[in-house]
């Protein structure tokens, strides 16, 4: 059941409120309300600007309240109040609108009653004598205070559930910040494994080209022999001496063949 919001903290009448309004903003002169205000130097009293300048003009000189000697160029325009005037007004038919929500529209008095029937706000007379006679019907004063019970309970679970997605919140930024940590870490890990494989890797190379060099420094030592044997074997074959060449040919042989 939902029933409608009523203020119990007002406790001033409109009619309160606009006469006190009235008398802060009365021309002390005409009695009416402020219309360009000014005030007095000596008292400080409010009054027209037009009222008092006709005042000091058809009479003496002085100040129609407290009786100090006055000039027209003494006065003190207080243009400020004209904007408070409205403003206070503006808050007072506010009011007024708030006052009439909480009256009956048939019988003008306070609704003070929820028709249980009708699931309306009614007043005494519509409950006792109009359509709503005979309806079950709840005092307002009761319906508020079991409202107001159900509205705190609402609090307290919002209160709970406020608690419980801040302590959400904070176990999610908790593992934000492990994931952002395991990450480095990570990162740091496979930064150390790529360096370790990268100097085992360099290792092999240095290793590997250790042994072409050395494979490559006897390759090049047998093609300067080889070089050598051709040589020699070119100078043999030109000899002239028969005897010396077949004497040493076996020779030149058999070292070719070491």
């Amino acid at each position: 059941m939902s029933y409608p919001y009523f203020d119990d903290n007002v406790s001033c009448s409109s009619s309160n409120s606009s006469s006190q309004y009235e008398e802060v903003f009365t021309c002390f002169i005409c009695l009416g309300l402020l219309k360009k205000p000014v005030l007095c130097p000596k008292c400080s009293k409010l009054c027209c600007e037009r009222c008092i300048k006709k005042w000091l003009i058809e009479n003496k000189k002085e100040c129609p309240h407290c009786r100090a000697r006055l000039m027209i160029e003494d006065l003190v325009p207080c243009r400020f109040l004209d904007e408070w005037k409205t403003y206070i007004k503006t808050l007072l038919n506010d009011k007024q609108k708030e006052n009439k929500k909480s009256l009956c529209p048939y019988h003008n008095v306070t609704l003070n009653y929820i028709c249980s029937t009708c699931k309306i706000p009614i007043c005494s007379d519509c409950a006792l004598f109009d359509k709503h006679k005979g309806h079950n019907f709840i005092h307002l004063s009761d319906v508020c205070d079991s409202l107001r019970i159900k509205m705190g309970k609402h609090n307290e679970y919002l209160n709970k559930r406020l608690q419980s997605l801040e302590d959400l919140l904070e176990c999610t930024n908790k593992q934000i910040e492990f994931t952002k940590k395991s990450k480095y870490e990570i990162e740091l890990l496979m930064d150390s494994i790529v360096q370790d494989a990268k100097q085992q890797l360099d290792l092999q190379m240095l290793n590997k080209i250790e042994k072409f060099k050395e494979n490559k420094n006897k390759i090049i030592t047998e093609i300067k022999n080889i070089n050598t044997s051709i040589e020699q074997v070119h100078h043999e074959i030109k000899r002239s001496n028969s005897y010396d060449f077949y004497q040493n040919s076996e020779n030149i042989i058999n070292d070719q063949l070491k």
